[in-house]
C-alpha cells in the first residue's frame, strides 16, 4: 500500500511535522509502524496497531502506544493508498472531536481533488 501525507496548499503537513516534533524514539516507532501499514495493509486491523474508527466506515486509526503517550494517526483509504490525515497525541480513551472534524474535512478535500 502506498502512504500520502495530508498536504495542505502551501505544501505543509501536518502529520509529518507532528511526527517531527516527538521525541527520536517515538518518531522511530510512529514511522516503523507506518512502514508496517505500507507492508500489510488493511491485514494491519487484525492487529492492536490500527483498528476502524467508531463510528465511521471509512476512517482509520492508526495507534502507537510508547512510553505512556497513545500517539494516533487517522487516516483513510483509496485505490490502496493511505492517505495519512491528521495525527495527535491522545490522552483519553476517547479519540477528541476536533482531530475527527479535521480528518473529515481533510477527507472530504481529498475525495473532491482526486474527482477532479
Amino acid at each position: 500500500m502506498k502512504i500520502e501525507f495530508w498536504e495542505n496548499k502551501s505544501g505543509r503537513s501536518q502529520v509529518f511535522e507532528f511526527i517531527e516534533r516527538q521525541p527520536n524514539e517515538a518518531a522511530g516507532r510512529i514511522m516503523k509502524t507506518i512502514d508496517h501499514l505500507a507492508r500489510q495493509g488493511t491485514e494491519l486491523l487484525s492487529s492492536s496497531k490500527m483498528k476502524t474508527l467508531t463510528g465511521y466506515r471509512h476512517l482509520y486509526e492508526l495507534r502507537v502506544d510508547f512510553k505512556g503517550t497513545f500517539y494516533r494517526i487517522i487516516f483513510c483509504i483509496s485505490e490502496n493508498v493511505a492517505h495519512l490525515l491528521v495525527a495527535f497525541a491522545k490522552k483519553g480513551n476517547h479519540t477528541p472531536e476536533r482531530y475527527v472534524t479535521t480528518a473529515l474535512t481533510r477527507q472530504r478535500l481529498l475525495s473532491n481533488s482526486l474527482i477532479k
